[in-house]
């Protein structure tokens, strides 16, 4: 049984393991068919790697092709804009070099306020000082009052001194005073050894010297000046027109030697300002280079002359000319002979006269504000506040000084000096991001080599206190041509220009010396009757 039982087991694993062998087989076939199935797959993979690599290939020489392709796309683009871009940027330039030229006014320019245009009112270009309108304490007022020497005026024939009783009488009264003018025509009678030589009647003094008044120094006309005068005299005096003009030949050739004796006052002085002006007239003195002369008439418009001042606190002294260059200032017999300081409006042509020069800082503050306003170079503001914080300083030691310094101190005007080229060095680092060639960077260009170039002449009023901040002494002086041109038009005559320059020197001096203009103009006409005597 044990043998039976054996066998069988052995019958058993016998099948088992045919049965495990056939399944080895199987396996085995099925593995053989895995590796070839593995062998494709893997031939399969090398075909699609080799395809891959051929696409990457591919892919990359389109790629260096649109790269070639965009470069070359880009580059066309560029050569087909760069000219519109050009002309777009040489538009913009224009266009706001016409923005700045039309926003140039007397307030962010050194164009003058009679060139602001219709519509355009005149600028004030002082900084507000936060005092309210008005007189300010301490002001000295001009209320009417009483003179304390009533009786002495009277008895030196000033005034005329009544008395109306409105009392009846009374020992016991007020007063109260009333001002008028009284005009009277007088007749003088003059009495001569038989045989003398002169006018049965004429105009004295006063009329010839109240006629030049009216006429030249309050611009009124010469027929309004003749009705005015017959108004005054109540008809018993009434210049004709030509009269009053031979009034006004007779008081410049009269002040010849007053005229002489202001160019020489001028000439001798330590400081001048000087300035021109142009206005309009019919006639002009031509000069050609041998120096002859000869009068140009305008042939349906009239000429631009130019009327140049030369003054200073006490004295001013005009001269006019056809043109403005080196020849007027040549003719006019100062610049070349002065030896002093001379303060300009930064007139290249005057930088070669004169021991040294103050050139004026308000028209450089004005360009200042034009190159930020028009240009928007904000630099411009900071140093156009440093030029005022440099006219404060100078202020605070008139103010805190009990006489009047020279100047400011060494270590003071060598700190100033140190600012001043540090904010110039600024400027330029801000020029050299700039686009050259724009009208902003030759606006900028040209302010910072100004400020290097005539730092010493902008800086002098700092080290010589007598020297001003600005030009306005020259520019108040001349203002009277602006009124006379807006009135008159234009001079009629080269001789009535040159008149009014040589009475005008008389009127504006005898002003600064508070001397009463009428006595002034009085004292160019001479006694008739001294010559004849």
């Amino acid at each position: 049984m044990s043998g039976e039982y054996y066998g069988q087991i052995l019958k058993q694993s016998e099948t088992q393991i045919e049965k495990l062998a056939a399944e080895n087989r199987a396996l085995q076939a099925e593995n053989r068919a895995l590796q070839a199935e593995n062998r494709a797959l893997q031939a399969e993979n090398r075909a699609l790697q080799a395809e891959n690599r051929a696409l990457r290939e591919e892919i990359q020489s389109i790629q260096a092709k649109f790269i070639k392709l965009e470069r070359t796309l880009e580059e066309r683009i560029s050569e087909a804009t760069a000219p519109i871009f050009a002309k777009i940027a040489e538009k913009d330039n224009e266009i706001t070099r016409l923005k700045a030229i039309i926003g140039k006014d007397s307030s962010n320019s050194s164009k003058p306020p009679s060139t602001n245009g219709m519509g355009k009112k005149g600028t004030n270009n002082r900084d507000k000082s936060g005092r309210k309108p008005g007189g300010q304490p301490g002001h000295k007022g001009h209320t009417l009052a009483v003179p304390t020497n009533l009786t002495e005026l009277a008895e030196q024939g000033k005034i005329k001194f009544n008395i109306d009783d409105h009392t009846n009488g009374s020992s016991e009264y007020v007063t109260s005073y009333t001002v008028g003018i009284e005009t009277q025509v007088v007749w003088t009678e003059h009495r001569h050894l038989p045989g003398t030589l002169v006018p049965h009647v004429q105009y004295d003094t006063s009329v010839k010297a109240l006629s030049v008044l009216l006429a030249e120094a309050e611009f009124v006309s010469i027929e309004r000046t003749a009705e005015i005068i017959g108004l005054i005299t109540n008809g018993q005096i009434e210049p004709s027109t030509g009269a009053i003009r031979n009034f006004i030949e007779e008081s410049a050739a009269g002040a010849a030697s007053r005229y002489d004796e202001l160019r020489r006052e001028i000439l001798n002085s330590e400081i001048v300002n000087t300035d021109e002006t142009p206005i309009r007239a019919t006639e002009r003195l031509e000069t050609d280079k041998s120096g002859n002369e000869w009068l140009e008439t305008a042939k349906g418009k009239t000429f631009n002359v130019f009327i140049r001042v030369y003054c200073t606190l006490s004295a001013t002294f005009y001269t006019i000319n056809a043109h403005k260059g080196d020849l007027g200032v040549l003719r006019d017999g100062i610049l070349s002979f002065f030896n002093g300081i001379l303060c300009h409006d930064h007139d290249s042509k005057l930088y070669k006269y004169g021991k040294k020069h103050g050139t004026c800082n308000e028209h450089l503050s004005r360009d200042l504000k034009g190159l930020a306003e028009l240009f928007n170079v904000r630099w411009a503001e900071k140093f156009r506040a440093f030029l005022f914080e440099m006219n404060d300083l100078k202020k605070k030691d008139f103010a805190s000084s009990p006489s009047p310094p020279i100047g400011c101190s060494q270590e003071v005007y060598e700190n100033i000096s140190e600012r001043w080229d540090a904010l110039v060095k600024d400027g330029m680092a801000i020029l050299a991001q700039m686009s050259a060639g724009t009208c902003v960077y030759d606006e900028l260009r040209k302010m910072l080599a100004r400020l290097t170039n005539y730092k010493e002449e902008h800086m002098l009023f700092l080290s010589n206190y007598a020297v001003p901040f600005t030009n306005n002494l020259a520019e108040r002086d001349l203002r009277h041509c602006k009124t006379k041109q807006k009135i008159s038009t234009s001079f009629r005559s080269w001789k009535g220009a040159l008149n009014y320059v040589v009475i005008w020197s008389i009127i504006a001096s005898a002003k600064k010396q508070n001397e009463n203009i009428l006595q002034a103009i009085a004292t160019t006409f001479s006694d008739p009757f001294a010559r004849a005597a």
